[in-house]
């Protein structure tokens, strides 16, 4: 149990804190790459939203399916069964391999929530083959497949996205692994709508996709505010400043005005994760109450995460980090046999056209250069 009985002044303090949430620019950002997933272009991808642990792609995926459903408010109220968007959270698998089973009823499941206000979704009933179910969970793993994808159509479903998407790669052995990769892709041709992977950085590893997988997958990517930025003092480095004071002045506790000259000290402490440093500062926020003492650097220190749990969650944020970094063109043309970069755009480097075609002629084996030859003997 925690310090504050549930109907204290001090709970109260901590629920409302928990509840603020900040917009920054990396957000704005993600958000808006999510928004064109909508778009003919995209309409059947599947979407990789990944970054560190403690970024807050949670947040953002259901801050995002939110917006979607009241974009299609009015629809909504013309026909009751229409569910935009839904989100659920992947268990990892208890037995090794991730249990396809467990996910479609879930997926289904999720159909029964109410969504907006005064919308109310009668009994949880799939339609299969004709057939109205209203037991799925009695149903086998291929019926159920066919009864997501049913459940997707008839409730006219623009976006699926599945959180902690990483358990969806878990399998006991290399067949069973390979041919998750084949479920998933199965699953996105049959739902026909943008499906939506969050994890953090493992789901990138080169294991989890096949080049079938790879060409139909978007990756979003929602990173981490680093040092540079903040020296930079550039449009991120602003809005983490920004995000610092926003949760600092939104603590319903005095706090030390001082410390928004150290934004670089919060970076560190929270290695650029906004979700890390929301969670700290609740933790200060706590002590405080119990302490009837305002925020300051010392109850900072106090309650930081330790280094050694610091630099293990930077180690894994760098790793994922490295498997964003994309190859250079020089790198791929050698990888094709090129000697050189291909390109649209004929560069002629100022020569003319004749110029050009002499320069580039090939000359026939044994054809000397052109050059003035000696006439006649020394004297």
């Amino acid at each position: 149990m925690g310090p504050f009985s549930p109907d204290s002044v001090e709970a109260a303090q901590m629920a409302e804190y928990r509840a603020l949430t900040v917009r920054h620019l990396k957000v704005e950002e993600a958000l808006d790459a999510l928004a064109r997933i909508g778009s003919p272009a995209h309409s059947e991808s599947i979407v990789a939203l990944v970054g560190p642990t403690g970024v807050g792609k949670s947040l953002l995926m259901r801050r995002f399916i939110e917006h979607v459903n009241k974009s299609y408010a009015a629809e909504m109220a013309a026909d009751c069964a229409m569910v935009p968007a839904v989100v659920i959270e992947l268990p990892t698998p208890i037995a090794g391999d991730f249990n396809w089973k467990d996910t479609g009823i879930r997926i289904i499941s999720a159909f029964d929530e109410p969504l907006i206000s005064k919308k109310i979704i009668p009994k949880l009933q799939a339609e299969l083959d004709g057939d109205v179910i209203a037991t799925p969970s009695r149903l086998v793993a291929e019926e159920l497949r066919r009864a997501v994808k049913n459940c997707v159509r008839n409730r006219k479903t623009k976006v699926l996205a599945l959180d902690e998407a990483s358990s969806l790669f878990r399998a006991r052995s290399a067949s069973r692994h390979f041919l998750q990769l084949d479920l998933v892709k199965s699953l996105s041709n049959d739902i026909k709508i943008p499906l939506i992977l969050a994890s953090t950085y493992d789901l990138l590893n080169r294991e989890n996709f096949h080049g079938q997988l790879l060409r139909r997958t978007e990756v979003i990517h929602l990173g981490r505010y680093l040092p540079d930025e903040l020296s930079r003092g550039d449009d991120y480095g602003a809005s983490f400043r920004d995000t610092v004071y926003t949760l600092l002045n939104g603590l319903p506790v005095p706090w030390d005005n001082s410390l928004l000259k150290h934004p670089d000290y919060f970076l560190m402490k929270c290695l650029g994760c906004v979700g890390i440093l929301k969670k700290w500062l609740m933790l200060s926020l706590e002590q405080a109450l119990i302490d009837r003492k305002p925020v300051n650097a010392d109850l900072l220190d106090k309650t930081a995460y330790e280094n050694y749990k610091l630099v293990t969650m930077l180690e894994e944020a760098q790793a994922g980090e490295r498997l964003l970094a994309d190859i250079t063109a020089d790198e791929l043309a050698r990888k094709l046999g090129f000697s050189q970069v291909p390109s649209p755009v004929l560069q002629t480097n100022g020569l003319s056209k004749d110029a050009e075609k002499r320069s580039t002629k090939r000359k026939k084996p044994g054809v000397r250069n052109p050059s003035r030859d000696k006439v006649g003997a020394d004297l």
